[in-house]
C-alpha cells in the first residue's frame, strides 16, 4: 500500500475498523465454505476455521500495521514524552534553546547577506550572460576600469559578445524649478541599455546617431524623476527640458522596476541618462584622455559562450592592443611595459566581489558561534541522557531496542531544535534589519537585495535540522556504549567530564577570539576618530557643487574664484575654500622627483594622494605651513605649475634636502605635469589610515576641475546657507548647491565604511558568543551539581562549608575556562593579524585590550559557574539523602 494512502488511513478510524471486520468476516466465511466442501459439518467447519484463523485481535493489528502509517502516532507519543521530560528541567531546556537560537539567528543574517550578494540574480533578463570588463596591470594598479579606446578595439575584435557598452556618471543640473537642482546622471554608450534588455515604458532608447558629434542633446528619464519633477506626464516624450544648461529633448522614460544604481558610489540614485559622447577626445589615443579610466564596461555574452572563454579571448586582444600602442602602456624613465591585461568576469562578481572579504569574516564568525551553540546543545542532551540512564536501561531490559531508545532521544532534540529554529529565525529577522541599516547609507542598491525570503528560510531551517542531528550524535554515541545490567547495578559517583570540559575550553577560546577581533576593530575605529589628525574638522561645513558644462578650461577656476570672493563677504563666515575632495584619502597617483632615477618599478611604489585646492584650504582646515608658502591667486595658468606637498613626502623622497624650488612630476592623463614645489604643509591623516601618507596639492586655478567641494568655517558654528546660496547665485544663477554636510559627519562616514559595519556585526556575534558560552558554563555546572548532589550532601553533613561546595563544583571547570582564555588570546592575535592584511588602518594587537577582555569574560564565567553551586548549597542535605 502506498505511503500516502497509509497516511490518509490515520483519519479513517471508523471506516477502517469496519473494513477490517468485513475483511476478517469474509476470510472466515471463505474458510468455512472450503471446509464444508471437504465434507465437514457446519460446527466442525467453523471450529476448524477459528483454529486456523487464530487470534482475531492479532489479525486486526497485523492489518492495521500494513495499512496505517503507525510511525506517525508513535512519533507523536515520543514528542509528548519528550515535552514532559523537558518540563522537568525548564531552565536548562530554555538555555539550550537560547544558545542554539542565537547561533541559528546569526547564521540566518549571514545567509541573507550571501543571498543578496551572490545567490540572487541581477534584475535583468538572462542576467547570467552579463559580464564586466576590467583592466589589469603588472606594474601599476592591479585592477582598474578600461579606457574607451580599449573597449572600442575589444568590441571590434571579440567574437564572444552579443553587445558591449559602457557608462559613467556625472552630476547633472536641471533648471526650471524653485532653485537649480542637481541629480545624478549616467552617460551611457548606446549599446549598454540594449545589452541590459531594457524596454522603455514611454518613447525609445538611444540610437547611434544620438551620440555622434553635433547631435542634438537627448535624454532618458528615470521613472522617479519623471513622476516627481514632471508629474508623470505621458506627453513628456518630445518635450525639451533644461539639462546642464542646454535645452535637451526627452526621448523616453525608463520602466519603474529598472535598477541601475549600482554604478553610483553613494546613496543617490540615477535620475537621468544621456548618450555617451563619441567624440575624438574620448575615442582616440592621440588625445589627452587616452588613459582616463572612469567608465564601467558591461557586455552580454553570446548564447553558449562562457565567461571563461570570453576572458581568454579578452586577454589575447589585450596583448594585441599593448603591442599595437606601446607608447600608451610604457611607464617610468626606462619606458618599461606596464603589462596590460583584460579580464572578463560576471557582472555580479564585479559588483559584489569586493564584499568577499567581509563575507569570509562574517561566515567564519557565525560558524564559530554556531559551533559553540552546538557544543552547548550537545552537552545538554548528553546530560539529559545520562540523567535518564537508569530509565533507558530499564526500557532496554524490557525489550526496547537501541533504535527505539535513540528515537526517543532524537524526539527530545528535535523538540528543542524546532523551537530554536523558530526563535533563531525570528532573531535573524532583527539581525537582517540591522544589517540593512548598516549598508543602506553607502550601498542602497545592495541593501535592497538583503531580506528574508524563501531561500533564507529554507537554508536556515535546513541548517537547524543538520545542527540538531549533529547535537543528537553525542547522546546517541554514548547510548551505544551502555550495558543495561551494569547501568542498573552501578552508580557513577564522580561523572567523567574531561571531554565536556575540553569542549568548554574550546568554546571559551573561540569566544575570546571573536571578542578580541571585534575589540580590535572598535579600538582601531576609536583611534581613527581621535588623536591628532593634522586638521580641525569641527566647525567646518561642506557643500558640493559642479560648474555648468558650458564653463570649461581655465574659466572654471575663474568662476570658482568669484564664488569665493562673494562668499568671504558673507557675514558670519570665517575661512572659506574649495577642494576636489573633502580630505586626502588613499594614495593613487604616481609621481617622480625630477632629476632622481625612477624606473617603472619605482614608479609603482611612489604613490601619493592628489588634491586640487584653493589657497585658503589649509587655513580653513588649520593645516600648518612647515616651509615655503601656500598657493595664492597668482598661481594660475599664466605661470609655471606649482605644487604644495606634505611633510611625509618631503621627508621620504627628498633625502633631507629642502624640497622648496625642486620639481616633481605628478598627475594622470591630461593633468600630468611637472610642478615646482613652493611649500610644505603638515600631514593630514586620512580617515581610514593610522599612518601618514604622501600628499600632493595643486592650485585650482592651474588645473580645471568642475566637481568641487566648498568648505566654510563659520564664526558662530551655524552655516548661513541661504546667504551663501545668494552669494553664489549672484555670480551664476543656475549653479546648483547640494550635499550640505558638516565635515565631522563626512569624516565619520569615511571611517565607518566598511569597517564600522564589520565591527558592529562582528561585535554582535561576539556578544552572542559570550551569552552562549556563559550559558554553556552554567549548564555544565548545573549538570555536575545535579549528578553530585548526594556527594555534596554527604560533604555538608561531615562539615563542608559554602566555599568548599563552590570550590568542588566550580574550580575544575574554571581551570578549563582559564585554559580556554589562553587559547583565545592566541586565536585573537592570529585573527587580528589576518584583519590587518584585509583592511587598512587596523591597529596592531593591544595586550591591554586583550587582558581587559579576558578579565571581563573571567568575571562573567565566575558568575555563571558560582550560581548553580550556590543553589546547590541552599538545598537541604537531609532531604537529599533521604530521597536517595
Amino acid at each position: 500500500m502506498g505511503a500516502l494512502r497509509r497516511l490518509r488511513n490515520l483519519w479513517r478510524e471508523a471506516a477502517l475498523a469496519s473494513e477490517f471486520d468485513d475483511e476478517i468476516a469474509f476470510h472466515f466465511e471463505q474458510r468455512i465454505a472450503a471446509n464444508l466442501g471437504r465434507g465437514l459439518t457446519r460446527e466442525e467447519a467453523e471450529r476448524e476455521a477459528r483454529r486456523h484463523f487464530g487470534s482475531v485481535v492479532r489479525a486486526r493489528e497485523g492489518m492495521r500495521e500494513a495499512r496505517v502509517a503507525g510511525w506517525v502516532p508513535a512519533f507523536g507519543r515520543d514528542m509528548r514524552v519528550a515535552l514532559r521530560a523537558l518540563r522537568r528541567r525548564p531552565l536548562l531546556a530554555a538555555l539550550a534553546v537560547l544558545t542554539l537560537s542565537l547561533g541559528i539567528g546569526a547564521n540566518a543574517a549571514v545567509v541573507a547577506f550571501i543571498d543578496g550578494t551572490f545567490w540572487q540574480p541581477l534584475p535583468y533578463p538572462e542576467a547570467d550572460r552579463l559580464v564586466a570588463v576590467v583592466d589589469t596591470f603588472q606594474i601599476g594598479p592591479p585592477r582598474t576600469s578600461p579606457t574607451v579606446p580599449e573597449l572600442l578595439d575589444l568590441r571590434g575584435a571579440a567574437q564572444s559578445f552579443e553587445s558591449l557598452g559602457f557608462v559613467d556618471t556625472r552630476d547633472f543640473q536641471i533648471g526650471g524649478g524653485i532653485e537649480p537642482a542637481r541629480v545624478v546622471g549616467a552617460r551611457t554608450e548606446v549599446s549598454l541599455l540594449h545589452a541590459l534588455r531594457v524596454r522603455p515604458q514611454l518613447g525609445r532608447l538611444f540610437t547611434a546617431a544620438d551620440a555622434m558629434p553635433g547631435a542634438a542633446p537627448v535624454a532618458l528619464l528615470a521613472d522617479t524623476l519623471w513622476r516627481s519633477n514632471f508629474g508623470g506626464d505621458r506627453a513628456i516624450v518630445g518635450r525639451h527640458i533644461m539639462l546642464n544648461g542646454f535645452a535637451t529633448e526627452v526621448v523616453g522614460v525608463l520602466p519603474a522596476d529598472f535598477q541601475f544604481d549600482f554604478i553610483v558610489q553613494g546613496p543617490d540614485p540615477v535620475h537621468a541618462y544621456v548618450p555617451f559622447p563619441m567624440v575624438p577626445v574620448y575615442t582616440e589615443r592621440s588625445q589627452p584622455f587616452v588613459n582616463v579610466r572612469r567608465v564601467i564596461a558591461v557586455a552580454r555574452l553570446k548564447p553558449g559562450v562562457s565567461p571563461q572563454a570570453a576572458d581568454v579571448e579578452a586577454q589575447t586582444i589585450a596583448r594585441r592592443i599593448a603591442t599595437a600602442h606601446p607608447e600608451v602602456y610604457r611607464q617610468g624613465s626606462d619606458r618599461r611595459d606596464a603589462g596590460l591585461g583584460m579580464r572578463v568576469e560576471t557582472l555580479q562578481e564585479t559588483l559584489f566581489g569586493r564584499n568577499r572579504q567581509t563575507i569570509q569574516v562574517m561566515v567564519t564568525a557565525v560558524v564559530l558561534l554556531l559551533l559553540i551553540a552546538c557544543v552547548n546543545m550537545g552537552q545538554f542532551l548528553l546530560a539529559r541522557a545520562l540523567d535518564r540512564q537508569a530509565e533507558l536501561s530499564v526500557r532496554s531490559a524490557l525489550g526496547a531496542g537501541r533504535g527505539r531508545l535513540a528515537r526517543q532521544l532524537a524526539a527530545e532534540s528535535f523538540v528543542l531544535g524546532g523551537v530554536a529554529a523558530v526563535c533563531g529565525l525570528t532573531l535573524g529577522v532583527g539581525l537582517i534589519a540591522l544589517l540593512r541599516v548598516q549598508i543602506a547609507a553607502s550601498a542602497p542598491f545592495f541593501a535592497a537585495r538583503i531580506g528574508v525570503n524563501g531561500t533564507v528560510v529554507f537554508v536556515t531551517l535546513g541548517l537547524a535540522a543538520v545542527v540538531t542531528l549533529l547535537c543528537n550524535a553525542m547522546p546517541i554515541v554514548r547510548l551505544t556504549r551502555w550495558l543495561p545490567l551494569q547501568s542498573l547495578a552501578t552508580r557513577e559517583a564522580q561523572p567523567r567530564t574531561r571531554v565536556r570540559h575540553a569542549l568548554i575550553a574550546s568554546q571559551v577560546a573561540v569566544t575570546i577570539t571573536l571578542l578580541g577581533a571585534a575589540g580590535l576593530l572598535v579600538h582601531s575605529l576609536s583611534r581613527l576618530a581621535s588623536g591628532d589628525r593634522g586638521y580641525v574638522a569641527e566647525g567646518v561645513q561642506t557643500i558640493r557643487l559642479r560648474a555648468p558644462l558650458r564653463v570649461t578650461g581655465a574659466d572654471v577656476g575663474r568662476l570658482y574664484r568669484q564664488y569665493l570672493e562673494r562668499l568671504r563677504a558673507v557675514q558670519d563666515i570665517g575661512d572659506v575654500a574649495m577642494a576636489s575632495t573633502y580630505l586626502p584619502l588613499f594614495p593613487g597617483t604616481s609621481f617622480t622627483v625630477v632629476g632622481a632615477a625612477a624606473d617603472a618599478a619605482t614608479m609603482a611604489v611612489q604613490q601619493s594622494t592628489y588634491a586640487i585646492v584653493s589657497p585658503d584650504y589649509f587655513a580653513t582646515l588649520h593645516i600648518p605651513l612647515r616651509a615655503g608658502r601656500v598657493f595664492t591667486d597668482a598661481d594660475d595658468t599664466t605661470v609655471p605649475s606649482t605644487a604644495v606637498i606634505n611633510e611625509e613626502l618631503a621627508n621620504r623622497y627628498f633625502a633631507g634636502r629642502s624640497p622648496i624650488g625642486l620639481q616633481i612630476r605628478a598627475g594622470e592623463g591630461p593633468r600630468a605635469a611637472v610642478m615646482t614645489v613652493v611649500g610644505v604643509v603638515g600631514n593630514i591623516r586620512p580617515a581610514m589610515q593610522l599612518e601618514p601618507i604622501p600628499q600632493v596639492y595643486v592650485s585650482y586655478l592651474q588645473q580645471a576641475e568642475p566637481n568641487m567641494v566648498l568648505l566654510a568655517r563659520s564664526r558662530s558654528g551655524a552655516l548661513p546657507l541661504a546667504a551663501m546660496k545668494r552669494a553664489v547665485w549672484s555670480v551664476q544663477p543656475d549653479q546648483p548647491l547640494f550635499g550640505v554636510r558638516s565635515l565631522t559627519d563626512v569624516v565619520t562616514a569615511m571611517t565607518a565604511e566598511p569597517r564600522q559595519s564589520l565591527a558592529v556585526l562582528l561585535g554582535s556575534v561576539a556578544a552572542l558568543a559570550v551569552i552562549v558560552s556563559a550559558a554553556g558554563l552554567f549548564t555544565l555546572v548545573t549538570y555536575l551539581a545535579a549528578r553530585r548532589r548526594r556527594e555534596i550532601a554527604l560533604r555538608r553533613v561531615v562539615g563542608a562549608g559554602r566555599l568548599d561546595v563552590v570550590r568542588a563544583l566550580s574550580v575544575p571547570t574554571f581551570r578549563w575556562t582559564c585554559a580556554g582564555l589562553v587559547g583565545g588570546v592566541v586565536g585573537a592575535s592570529v585573527a587580528t593579524g589576518i584583519l590587518r592584511t584585509m583592511y587598512a588602518g587596523v591597529a596592531a594587537p593591544a595586550p591591554m585590550l586583550l587582558a581587559g577582555i579576558c578579565l571581563c569574560y573571567a568575571a562573567i564565567a565566575a558568575m555563571a559557574l558560582c550560581a548553580p553551586a550556590l543553589a546547590t548549597w541552599r538545598s537541604d542535605p537531609g532531604a537529599i539523602l533521604r530521597a536517595e
